[in-house]
């Protein structure tokens, strides 16, 4: 109803002065677009996927809100970037755009008015579900050298590094490869490959994300550094070794929050001895 969405739009608001959410108006939008080719800009429309459908702002990408903060390591790939998040008005940007500032994310925004406020300032929507592309790609692939899984094979280098989810990585990886989660690569690579001149290779699993990590490598000062051309598709298509399991990871996996199905049976016991030593714990006091 309209009471109930007037409701929602003004706890939005009270929700983006306790968190630190910014609103964008249109032309601050815009400006913000017209970076996307120097910094990491991130826009995500939050609504459902027949209103997207129905009409977005250009360059949004689809993820619905509770999927949008499920799946925040398959969006928020670079700490520092900046997020624009988008519906119909506030509120459902806001809530959303507020989760991501509690995760520790500083330049978090949503558009106040969303696409209706951009379709009213005379821009056009684009309609339909685009072809997927990843932000910088484009870029990356022009600087970054690429190996087949046949050379690679015949050549290894100091370091294999597979940048996908630890999950992807227990499903198939490159023998000897080291895993290091792309969101924490410029924290992390220091540790595993301390000098700028190693070989190393990146791969994933379809070769996109891995050319994206081997760019931001060669911005940190590395200097030989190439990414398996088609990722591990190409290497298993091309019949090579595959290892799997979680040999080679570089700290404890933690990118992933398994659901209930997803664990094991340990881990299945121990939580239930955990809640049983808690209610006997309360039952004592």
């Amino acid at each position: 109803s309209a009471e109930s969405r007037a409701a929602a739009e003004e706890y939005a608001v009270r929700l983006a002065s306790e968190d630190g959410v910014r609103y964008l108006d249109i032309p601050d939008l815009q400006q913000v677009l017209a970076k996307r080719g120097q910094e990491s800009v991130y826009l995500i429309d939050v609504r459902t996927e027949e209103e997207y459908k129905a009409g977005h702002i250009p360059g949004f990408r689809w993820f619905p809100g509770g999927q949008a903060v499920q799946r925040s390591d398959d969006i928020a790939v670079v700490k520092n970037a900046t997020y624009v998040f988008c519906c119909d008005g506030t509120a459902r940007a806001t809530i959303t755009a507020s989760i991501y500032r509690q995760l520790g994310h500083e330049n978090v925004f949503a558009v106040d008015g969303g696409a209706p406020a951009w379709q009213a300032a005379g821009q056009n929507l684009e309609t339909g579900v685009p072809a997927s592309s990843l932000a910088g790609l484009s870029a990356a692939e022009a600087s970054v050298k690429k190996i087949s899984a046949q050379d690679l094979n015949a050549n290894q280098p100091d370091l294999v590094l597979f940048v996908d989810t630890s999950e992807d990585f227990s499903q198939g990886h490159i023998p000897g490869a080291k895993w290091m989660t792309r969101s924490w690569l410029e924290v992390e690579i220091a540790d595993t490959a301390p000098k700028k001149d190693a070989s190393i290779t990146v791969t994933c699993r379809d070769g996109r994300g891995s050319t994206l990590a081997a760019a931001t490598l060669q911005g940190l000062g590395y200097t030989n550094v190439m990414a398996l051309d088609g990722g591990m598709a190409a290497w298993k298509k091309a019949g090579l070794t595959v290892e799997e399991g979680l040999t080679g990871i570089v700290r404890p996996p933690s990118d992933i929050n398994y659901l209930g199905v997803s664990r094991s049976y340990g881990e299945m016991m121990n939580y239930l001895r955990w809640e049983t030593a808690l209610g006997e714990k309360y039952a004592a006091d």
